[in-house]
């Protein structure tokens, strides 16, 4: 996917996580998109701030915590849909960044 993103200017990503349970046994997915450019990987700066659209995304499509059963679920839907949108941009920078291995890849960039 990658190398499609090299292609184009801008794609939109799109999830699903299906399995949450909301307000007690009810079973929903929720779908979520995230528009991602080559002009997010280009500095530190850039990669952090994509690394915030995608966790605010996972925040707005995620139960809050008075509608699911827990804080626990919430958090877990987070992380999954964090982690789906990771995966699916597909972006070793970023895939870098979410794993804490920001130096390696941002040493010349940024300078």
């Amino acid at each position: 996917m990658a190398q499609q993103m090299n292609r184009r200017l801008s794609t939109t990503l799109i999830g699903s996580v299906a399995g949450l349970l909301l307000a007690g046994a009810a079973q929903a997915d929720i779908s979520y998109s995230i528009k991602v450019s080559e002009k997010d990987f280009q500095n530190t700066a850039k990669v952090a701030e994509l690394h915030k659209r995608i966790r605010r995304t996972a925040a707005e499509v995620c139960p809050s915590y008075f509608v699911s059963r827990g804080l626990a679920e919430v958090q877990q839907c987070r992380r999954d849909v964090e982690a789906d949108l990771v995966s699916r941009i597909d972006h070793p920078v970023l895939t870098a960044y979410v794993n804490g291995e920001r130096a390696a890849f941002f040493a010349s960039a940024d300078d």
